[in-house]
């Protein structure tokens, strides 16, 4: 086998393994160190909703989420303890606030990873 084609197996199976690891990695697994928010709009008020909060690194971090639909998954960010939570009218954390929470989001729960926060 020439030094090429030995080159070129070893930089495909190389490209290979990190593909696999990156796919396989996905959004961050907090487990005992916070939880994702499913926001629950069953009043049917908020547009998008602005939170702010401990992440699962205990660091403060705020984001804002669009909630189109009555169960809203906000994916890829985590959170622990009180955090603070607006409901806008508008999407983008524009318009009226609506509504506004300060719940509790446990840093681990048992067989889950979503913590379902409702504005009712």
């Amino acid at each position: 086998m020439s030094t090429r084609n030995l080159l070129r197996k070893v930089t495909t199976t190389t490209t290979i393994g990190i593909a696999g690891v990156a796919l396989a990695s996905g959004t961050a697994f907090a487990g005992s160190s916070g939880q994702q928010i499913e926001f629950q709009d069953n009043r049917h008020i908020a547009n998008s909703i602005h939170v702010r909060g401990h992440n699962q690194n205990d660091v403060i971090v705020e984001h804002c989420f669009n909630t189109p639909n009555t169960a809203n998954k906000l994916r890829g960010w985590w959170w622990q303890g009180q955090i603070y939570i607006d409901a806008y009218s508008g999407k983008g954390c524009t318009g009226k606030v609506n509504w506004s929470a300060s719940p509790a989001v446990p840093a681990n729960q048992d067989g889950n990873d979503w913590t379902v926060i409702g504005d009712d």
